[in-house]
């Protein structure tokens, strides 16, 4: 019976939701759990923030099993819809047959109503899976590129923001850039980062980083970013062979932390320079 089938399937979908609903819900209590440490500040590489992230992810998982189920269930109404389509033919067809009285004329249009129903119900079936697929599948896509930067945090234990793709696809769907604000380019000289490096220790310039990179971006969307490594010239040949090759290193973590942020390495150019203006290492970012 279609119709029983097709109400199984309306039934069984609004299961798959109530599932999907309780998997977002967990997911969602993990990641604020693990912002909220990170808002108070913590040691960097804290390991229960990457038990933390290790179950938000499979809990993200279980949102894409969430999607599977949904697939093939659209999959199966699409089967009864293509049959519900076939009776409707076949009872349209009926009517140009000869021989039959006005009995056999009313149960064929009885029929061909309850079949109408049917397939009005499998049309609506299939636009909300449709609907809540691409819906699931964008929200997802979302957060896969929100748990790199949420990864990026625990790993130095500070809290950044949302993850920069994200923040460039709002820009460009929801609002129009302001093109209109100046924002510094290799041209101008004047560089949106400029980090100083030391030959040793660490230099703890992430947040600072993130916070350049996300104005960019909010006053342009699609923006390119340019890594400069910029090595002094000393007069000597050799001091200044090593210091460039230091300093190269340095812009290849920059651009790796910039990656995982969530800009994409196309948008980023790396090349490097010597300069008698500077004293020692730096890595300057403009953008363009």
């Amino acid at each position: 019976n279609l119709k029983a089938a097709l109400n199984g399937h309306s039934s069984e979908l609004r299961d798959l939701r109530t599932l999907a609903i309780e998997h977002t819900q967990n997911y969602h209590g993990l990641v604020a759990a693990i912002y909220s440490r990170l808002q108070v500040g913590t040691t960097p590489g804290n390991p229960v923030l990457v038990h933390q992230w290790n179950e938000s992810q499979r809990a993200l998982e279980l949102l894409g099993n969430d999607i599977a189920n949904m697939t093939s269930l659209s999959n199966t109404v699409t089967a009864d819809s293509a049959m519900i389509g076939y009776l409707l033919e076949s009872v349209s067809s009926t009517y140009g047959l000869s021989g039959a009285i006005e009995e056999d004329w009313r149960n064929l249009a009885i029929l061909e109503d309850d079949v109408s129903k049917n397939v009005i119900i499998a049309e609506r079936l299939l636009g909300e899976l449709s609907d809540d697929i691409q819906r699931q599948n964008e929200y997802i896509y979302r957060q896969r590129r929100e748990l790199s930067t949420v990864a990026l945090a625990i790993k130095n234990g500070e809290m950044y923001g949302e993850h920069l793709a994200n923040l460039a696809f709002k820009k460009t769907e929801f609002s129009q850039p302001d093109y209109s604000s100046s924002i510094p380019s290799p041209e101008s000289k004047t560089p949106l980062v400029n980090i100083a490096f030391a030959d040793e220790g660490t230099v703890d310039y992430e947040q600072d980083l993130y916070k350049a990179l996300s104005t960019a971006l909010e006053k342009k969307s699609d923006v390119v970013f340019d890594v400069v490594a910029m090595s002094p010239i000393s007069g000597s040949s050799a001091t200044d062979t090593l210091s460039a090759s230091k300093v190269r290193k340095r812009a290849e973590d920059v651009f790796r932390t910039m990656v995982q942020m969530g800009m994409p390495a196309g948008k980023i150019t790396l090349s490097s320079k010597k300069s008698g203006d500077i004293d020692g290492n730096q890595v300057r970012v403009y953008v363009r």
